[in-house]
Order: C-alpha cells, then structure tokens, then sequence
C-alpha cells in the first residue's frame, strides 16, 4: 500500500558549487524521509553565465518530476555568501520598545541603503532590560536573481532560510546542544562557515574560502581509501582550527579567556568521520559530527548523505514541525497562501474512518473465532483417530510452511534469492551483512566485518559479481569495520571482462 503523508515539505540547500534537496513527509505517527538528491552545480549568483541557471533548472527539474511535483511546503537556503549574519545588543525597557527601535538599528549593523536589503531577525532576552538581536541580511540584487531562478524551476518558497540557523536547529532536535561555548562548523568543498554561540545565543557567523586543492579534488571521491583522506584530513584540521581560533577572538559577547567547549561538525563530503577525528585531536575539544534525529533515520533512503544532505534534511523539517529558529528572509507579499481544510472537517473524517476502521476489525475478528473454534473441533476428532501421528503432522506443517515461503521467494525474487546464495558462499563467516539493494544490474551492500579490506577479492572471485568496489570510507565502529560496497551483477549469458 502506498504511504499516506498528512503533509509534506521539501528542503533545497543551495550552496557554491552543490545542491541538496530532501522531501519528508508527516504520516500519524513521525515524520520521515521520502526522497533525496545531490548535485554539483558551477557558480551561481547575478553575474554568472546562463548555462550554469539552465543546468541547475534541469536538476531541480527532474527531481520534481520523480516526487510528482513540488509540495506546497518549499523552504529554501541560498548560498552562504550572499547572506551576512550579525549579532548586536539592544537595550531595552521591554519588547514594545525593541520592535520601535529594529528598523534603525537594522539599517545602522548592515549599512545598506534603505531599500536595498531584506532582513529578518530574532529577540533573545539577554538579562535585566538587554536583549540580544540575531539578524540575517541579503541584497536584494542577490535575492531578485535567485527568486526568478526558482520560479523557472518552479519552485514557488513558502520560505527562504539562512543554512546556518538551518544547521543549528538540525542540532537542537538531535539533542545534542550543551551549555557553554559551542562551534558549529558547516564544512564545503570551496568555504567553510564558522559560528560560535554563548549559551544556546548565537555571537559570530563568519565565512572563509578554502583553497586546498588536495581536499577540494577529493571532496566526494567516494573510492578514495581511509589512509590516502588522512593527510588532507589532517591538513584541513589544522586550517579549521586557526580560522576557528581567530573567529573565537572576534567574538564580541565571550571573554578572551575562554574557549570552546564542544565543536560540531555539518558537511565534510567523504572527510566528515576522518576530519572530526583529526579535528577533535587538534583543540583537544568534542568534536561530533551533526546526525539526523534518531527518529528520521530508519526512514532514510540509501541515496541520502548525511555529510552533504543534513541541511537540505533540516530546512525540509522546518516545513512539518516547530523549530526553535523560525527566521526567513521572504518579503511578505512573496509568501504563498495555502490552502488549509476545515479542522471540523477533518476530525470529522477521522473519526469516521477510525469507526469503519473498528467495525472491520471486529468483523473479521469475530469471523476468525469462529473459523479457529470450527477448525479446532474437527482437530480433536482427528486427532482421536490419528492418535500416534500428530507429531508427524505437525512436522511436516511447519516444513510445508517453509518450503512455500522459500519457494514464493524464489518465484517473486529470484535474483535476490540467487544473490543471498552467492553472498553466502563468498563472504567470510566474521563478515555481516546489515542491508542491501538492488537496482537493475547493480547492487549495493551494506555491513560490518572483522577486516573489510579483503572482501572486495572474495567478491570479485565470484561468478555473479564484477567492478567490486568500496562507496564511501571503511569505519571503524565497536562491531567491526563498517563498510559500504557497490559491485555489478553478472547475468548467466555474460561473461566476465
């Protein structure tokens, strides 16, 4: 049966050189992961070539056509260049007089010509009569360009959000969020953006460009092995750590003799684990890298990355649930009207189907106590005459039983059946395997092992399997190494290459 969602939201993280969509849907109980997709894009903004606005189009396009359209919940990120993030304190007798004093201030922190500039801000009450103002801003050339951009995609945002209050809320709902000094590092391909918040407020978002070619070419090789990452891993960390160190001194609300308590990790590519690792023995500080809500991730799909979806995964989130940061940068006569049913309605619906619902159960439990008190009338009286062979019997029940599921197996899926065979006879006996799919001619594998490095031999040694090879990097966790592997499936009539 197909999945009912209540509702659904899409989340378009667009970034210098990639973008990230994900879809989630809200069923009665959770929410979860319906679709995602990654791609590269080049450069875009409003002196970038055509070709670069029509390749992002035809991306964006596509994913739309395999959801069957665009949800009426679409939040969007722009790239973290064109937004400039700013915190500042604003004394204040009380709320009243914070709302008749923002527009100067806004117009005085961002120095745009009135007009020019689209904001959105939060209060933070900060201590006796001070508040705490975090605001975003973009131009409204940057804006107008990206807007007419996704019209052509049509894609009409419900709202335009700031990836670093995205991320930040991924965190709050991982629970992860601890008092103190905490760094939030968002790490790209070609930037990475630093944030530092002082108790639960945010104080500093900076951006800095990253010039590495080593790391920006390995970014998302997925082929590259754990050792061959280390020294660009380790190179990157030692960067972080220095731009972090200057970002914590321009802070301008934590003392000089204060550090950071815990780090976390958003983005990364490949590097995400290995990073975090190198980075957390760089400062000496708990350095994790951001996860999805433990309640989303049985419901994500093989394709979806955490390292380069997590924030495309948030900003769709935002969309069926409450987020502490509720910030857009969306003029008001730009905001979608939604339609909305009648809640009379709808409870009115859901109690009748609740009802109807009952009515079936109790129906058909009622017909199968009777069917069970018949059955077991006529087993008495046979086995009264039968006597010595009901052991038999109910062998041979639970063997027939067996032997259909194997054979229904078999008939509805036999090259799943064919592989299990196969990844049975090949993989060694300290190896597991926790999921895998299969997609036309390929399959994926899932698994931990005791040693992953000689699995893709035994694998390639089989006769239903070629082009073995590992997707993403080995990782050591308490089960063993955990590994990724993507091979073709050899059909009867092919032979090997």
């Amino acid at each position: 049966m197909k999945p009912f969602y209540f509702e659904k939201s899409l989340g378009i993280d667009i970034r210098e050189d990639s973008t990230a969509l994900c879809l989630v849907g809200k069923k009665l109980r959770g929410t979860e992961v319906i679709a995602s997709s990654f791609f590269d894009n080049e450069s875009l903004g409003p002196d970038s070539p055509a070709e670069n606005s029509d390749r992002f189009t035809q991306q964006v396009d596509q994913f739309l056509k395999d959801i069957g359209g665009a949800p009426d919940q679409i939040i969007v990120s722009l790239p973290r260049r064109f937004v400039s993030v700013k915190t500042f304190s604003l004394p204040a007798p009380d709320l009243q007089s914070v709302d008749a004093m923002i527009e100067f201030e806004l117009g005085r922190h961002f120095s745009a010509p009135e007009g020019e500039l689209l904001t959105t801000y939060r209060v933070e009450e900060y201590g006796s009569n001070l508040y705490r103002i975090i605001a975003a801003g973009i131009n409204n050339g940057p804006f107008q360009y990206f807007w007419d951009l996704l019209e052509k995609s049509g894609i009409h945002p419900s709202q335009i959000d700031v990836s670093t209050f995205s991320n930040l809320n991924l965190i709050r709902k991982a629970g992860t969020v601890s008092h103190g000094n905490i760094a939030i590092i968002d790490l790209g391909r070609n930037s990475v953006e630093f944030s530092i918040m002082n108790q639960g407020i945010v104080d500093l978002s900076r951006t800095v460009s990253i010039s590495d070619p080593g790391y920006q070419k390995a970014f998302d090789r997925h082929d590259i092995g754990r050792d061959d990452l280390k020294p660009h891993a380790v190179r990157m960390a030692k960067f972080l750590t220095e731009a972090l160190q200057s970002t914590l001194y321009s802070c301008n609300f934590i003392p000089s003799n204060e550090g950071i308590d815990q780090i976390h990790l958003v983005g990364g590519g490949v590097f995400s684990e290995t990073i975090a690792f190198q980075l957390e023995e760089e400062t000496g500080t708990t350095t994790r890298t951001v996860e999805p809500p433990e309640a989303i991730r049985k419901s994500l799909p093989m394709e979806f990355e955490p390292a380069t979806m997590n924030t495309a995964l948030s900003l769709a989130l935002r969309g069926v649930t409450q987020c502490h940061y509720q910030l857009s940068l969306l003029p008001a006569d730009k905001i979608p009207v939604r339609r909305r049913s009648s809640l009379r309605t709808t409870v009115a619906l859901g109690v009748i189907t609740l009802l109807l619902g009952a009515g079936f159960l109790i129906s058909k439990v009622s017909y199968n106590k009777l069917t069970l008190d018949s059955l077991n009338t006529q087993l008495k009286e046979v086995k009264l005459q039968v006597g010595t062979l009901e052991k038999v019997d109910r062998e041979f029940e639970k063997l027939s039983a067996f032997a259909k599921k194997l054979n229904e197996i078999d008939r509805n899926y036999p090259l799943k059946m064919q592989v299990l065979k196969e990844l049975s006879r090949v993989l060694p006996k300290d190896t597991y395997v926790t999921r895998f799919s299969i997609k036309k001619n390929t399959i994926e594998i899932q698994g931990f092992s005791k040693s992953a490095s000689r699995l893709i031999e035994k694998i390639e040694n089989s006769k239903l399997f070629s082009n073995a090879a590992f997707k993403g990097s080995v990782v050591n966790k308490k089960d063993g190494e955990k590994f990724t592997i993507k091979s073709d499936i050899r059909f009867e009539d092919e032979e090997p290459a």
